[in-house]
């Protein structure tokens, strides 16, 4: 009701000028960092897969070019009685296969109050942010998954968010990352190109020789998003990079930059 009535007054009021170049909530494991020119921001988050509203998505991050998220969250699902219900996972977009996440050994991450992040270090200064995530309490025991540290690094200085994942199996496994946009990719050699707006892309780079890379498509209209309409698109693009072979390690470095088309 006050947002209803407020709507005027709210729309008048100044634009605030303070944003805080970094942050870093301790309790709900949440981090927010920007490049210095402020341009390029990302957010990511540990946690624990029985939050309030939960979606299974320890490690998650996205990012934006001026305000236009360019790797995604999609956001909530229409509200139905089997989202509330022990079906509740069966939707797709709670599962960590539609998060910017990782899927080992054949398992995607578990619901519940046992499967956490743990932090092993967040350390901010004037040149960078780095946040370093265990990630082997996000799965089930039964994936095999020996250690999964995904490092979340921010270069404020050249404006470059990298994702560094470093992977320990019990047994060889076949290991895949996920990146989620909602605007078309193409992929050459090494580089993902993802447009941002009409004057600049992103740029995400891997290591061809030891990861495949294909683009997957899927039409949000399946089942309604929340940001259907924020997006423009109904269309979502799942990217996937994939170890070359059964692994029992791996180590996957990639870097996001934004460029001049």
């Amino acid at each position: 009701m006050e947002s209803i009535f407020g709507a005027e007054e709210a729309a008048g009021a100044e634009k605030a000028e303070h944003i805080p170049q970094d942050d870093w909530l301790p309790d709900t494991q949440l981090l927010y960092v920007r490049s210095k020119d402020g341009r390029l921001t990302a957010a990511a988050k540990g946690g624990f897969n029985n939050e309030s509203h939960n979606h299974n998505d320890l490690g998650h991050f996205i990012c934006s070019w001026e305000g236009k998220q360019f790797i995604v969250d999609l956001g909530a699902p229409t509200y139905t009685a089997k989202v509330w219900g022990p079906q509740r996972y069966e939707v797709w977009i709670l599962q960590s296969g539609w998060h910017n996440c990782a899927k080992l050994g054949g398992f995607d991450q578990h619901d519940g109050d046992q499967y956490r992040a743990q932090v092993i270090s967040c350390e901010m200064d004037e040149q960078k942010a780095a946040l370093a995530l265990q990630l082997k309490g996000a799965y089930e025991a039964e994936a095999g998954i020996e250690s999964y540290v995904r490092t979340l690094t921010m270069d404020k200085e050249h404006a470059v968010w990298t994702v560094t994942d470093d992977v320990k199996m019990a047994d060889p496994s076949e290991i895949e990352f996920h990146f989620i946009t909602v605007r078309k990719p193409s992929v050459r050699g090494g580089a993902v190109t993802i447009p941002v707006d009409d004057g600049h892309e992103a740029e995400m780079t891997f290591d061809a020789e030891k990861l495949d890379c294909a683009v997957e498509e899927w039409d949000l209209t399946q089942e309604t998003t929340e940001k259907d309409q924020e997006w423009g698109s109904k269309t979502a693009y799942r990217i996937h990079l994939t170890a070359k072979g059964m692994k029992t390690e791996c180590r996957s470095e990639v870097s996001i930059r934004v460029r001049e088309k």
